[in-house]
């Protein structure tokens, strides 16, 4: 459009549309003569006043060829912009697919067959005599259940994992008296509270073994034989039956173990409440129970393996002194305020409970080993051993069974070549 009007405009004021001089006749033959003589007689002068005559009337033509281009060039410009602004609304509206960047581990899933059945199978030895009663197979044995009789004398179970190997007796020591002792108080025969649950065998815990004799129908010696019980590890089903008549010194029976069983026992003495309610899982940072109003905390292996001054309050060696270096080391007294010197003071308890706010604990301020108890994963409360009504039983002694908890134990078969055994590693979770 734009060399078009330019054309135009050219051949304007090339040929103008008026002339202010009138042309000579198209039939006019031209002179050679006159026109030599009119030049001759025109002066310098005249002919520069000629030229600018012509010119002026080539201008206004030459203008508005000039208007008419500009104008179309700005209206092609115009065009162009607002394509280029159509464009670039367009451009904005596009909307891109995003997705945020994660970190991520990797897995893999390696499937296997295998046979799911309840934990390991127990199986029942006696040490001699003859099998005059057995418990049915299918039938579920708690501790104080009779699985055989053996001689006309029953043969309860009580929950341990280690078997006695000994005569238990007035004056005898060892972890295996605490295991009878925790089991007899759980049963209930300790309705005076007299027994002290530790590794010694007392004239009390003679008086607890009498009443239980007792209630068995067994004869009465306040002595345990390594015969006398049969130790399973929780709950479990019968799954073979003695036969009666048969050799008790062989195996008399063998059982599925359901749940691995954990007495739960108090290392403070002094008033009990609120306990666990019975069915609650038990996860790190629970409170068990509670001792004067203080609360028990369950705490788990892998907490008290990342955690420096857990694993000080559940060291068997523990002292104030090592607790407090726990907790410097930590960066629980940033300011400086505590002495690391083993003496509890008011900067030592501020610490303990900045400790116990970052661990997600009970803020007590008390830090001693009564209160910080390590448990199994996986466990829930089974039962309470005592009550809390403060005017018949809620007074505890130390180390005496609070309640019980228990796991569901399962176990799975699974048949692996040698050249896969690689695939299992010790720790790594399963799916069933």
């Amino acid at each position: 459009l734009t060399a078009t009007y330019l054309v135009a405009a050219y051949l304007l004021a090339e040929n103008p549309m008026t002339q202010t001089v009138e042309p000579p006749s198209v039939n006019a033959e031209p002179d050679p003569k006159l026109e030599s003589a009119a030049v001759e007689e025109l002066s310098a002068a005249e002919l520069v006043a000629v030229e600018l005559a012509a010119t002026r009337r080539r201008w206004p033509a030459l203008l508005v060829g000039l208007a008419l281009g500009a104008a179309a060039a700005y209206g092609a410009i115009t065009y162009l912009d607002r394509a280029n602004e159509d464009d670039e609304v367009q451009a904005e509206t596009v909307q891109l697919a995003t997705a945020p960047v994660e970190a991520r581990d990797l897995s893999e899933e390696v499937e296997w067959t295998g046979t799911l059945q309840f934990g390991a199978p127990v199986t029942i030895s006696g040490t001699g005599g003859t099998v005059t009663a057995a418990a049915p197979a299918g039938q579920e044995l708690r501790r104080g259940d009779v699985v055989v009789s053996v001689d006309g004398e029953p043969v309860p179970v009580l929950y341990g994992q280690r078997p006695l190997f000994r005569t238990l007796r007035d004056g005898v020591e060892g972890v295996d008296v605490l295991l009878l002792e925790t089991n007899l108080v759980a049963l209930g025969y300790d309705p005076d509270v007299t027994v002290s649950v530790d590794n010694e065998f007392t004239a009390n815990t003679e008086l607890m073994v009498e009443r239980w004799q007792e209630d068995l129908g067994r004869e009465i010696t306040g002595q345990v034989e390594v015969s006398d019980v049969a130790l399973i590890p929780g709950p479990s089903v019968i799954t073979t039956e003695a036969i009666v008549g048969s050799n008790a010194g062989d195996a008399l029976a063998t059982l599925s173990s359901q749940r691995t069983v954990t007495d739960v026992t108090a290392l403070a003495a002094g008033l009990l409440t609120d306990p666990l309610a019975i069915g609650t899982e038990i996860v790190h940072g629970s409170e068990l129970f509670a001792i004067n109003d203080v609360p028990v905390v369950a705490v788990t292996a892998a907490e008290i393996d990342a955690d420096p001054v857990l694993a000080e309050l559940t060291d068997a060696t523990f002292t104030d002194l090592e607790l407090e270096e726990a907790l410097a080391a930590a960066g629980h007294d940033p300011d400086g305020e505590m002495t690391v010197d083993g003496a509890i003071t008011i900067a030592t308890t501020a610490a303990i409970e900045r400790w116990q706010a970052a661990a997600g604990l009970p803020v007590t301020g008390i830090a001693a080993p009564a209160y910080y108890l390590a448990m199994p994963l996986g466990q829930t409360v089974d039962a309470h051993l005592i009550g809390t009504d403060p005017e018949t039983d809620g007074t505890v002694s130390a180390s005496r069974p609070v309640l019980t908890a228990s796991a569901s134990e399962l176990l799975v078969e699974v048949e692996v070549g040698v050249a896969d055994a690689d695939e299992f590693v010790v720790g790594q979770s399963v799916s069933i």
